[in-house]
């Protein structure tokens, strides 16, 4: 089984369907969110399916706005992460999916890629596509999941026109400086 995820597309859909397009052989899309009605006008351009949840800037307030999906390695629990802080640290998302029994988190919100594993879960951040904020160029994930294996990365877009993002982790750090 094949997952692309993206998250935090905020009304540039773009890139998301180029990368869509170049991983046409995926089984499942995940988004999550960040916008999404992104998600949603996504469901109309591709005949893969659709995971989609709330992020912030979707109204999402509560520790409950996540999904659980069931795969052949196990479940993965899908959030958008704002509520779990990670912006500091994935520790929090870490603890919510061994609550939740799952061997493996999906989280956005900070527009900044990550691959990790604490406490024995796998935790993928696909960045974001449309507005990174790592000096970057835009990220999505991608998971290749069976009964016995569970491996993922992270990519990054690429075409000849996109011009190379300069200002993101200053810029990431101002936007966040007032919310502690």
């Amino acid at each position: 089984m094949k997952i692309l995820v993206i998250s935090d597309t905020h009304g540039d859909l773009t890139k998301a369907k180029n990368v869509i397009k170049k991983h046409s052989d995926s089984d499942l899309i995940v988004h999550c969110g960040d916008n999404i009605k992104d998600a949603k006008e996504l469901k109309n351009f591709t005949s893969i399916g659709i995971i989609m949840v709330k992020g912030n800037c979707d109204g999402s307030q509560s520790q409950d706005d996540f999904i659980k999906y069931k795969t052949p390695y196990g479940t993965i629990l899908i959030v958008h992460g704002h509520q779990y802080g990670i912006d500091n640290s994935y520790l929090n998302l870490a603890y919510k999916a061994k609550e939740e029994n799952c061997v493996a988190v999906l989280a956005g919100h900070t527009h900044v890629s990550y691959l990790g594993e604490h406490s024995g879960i796998k935790i993928l951040n696909p960045g974001s596509l449309s507005r990174p904020r790592d000096g970057k160029p835009g990220s999505y994930g991608i998971i290749k999941v069976s009964a016995d294996e569970f491996s993922y990365s992270i990519e990054y877009y690429n075409d000849k026109k996109t011009k190379k993002v300069t200002g993101g982790f200053l810029r990431g750090m101002i936007n966040h400086s007032d919310r502690y």
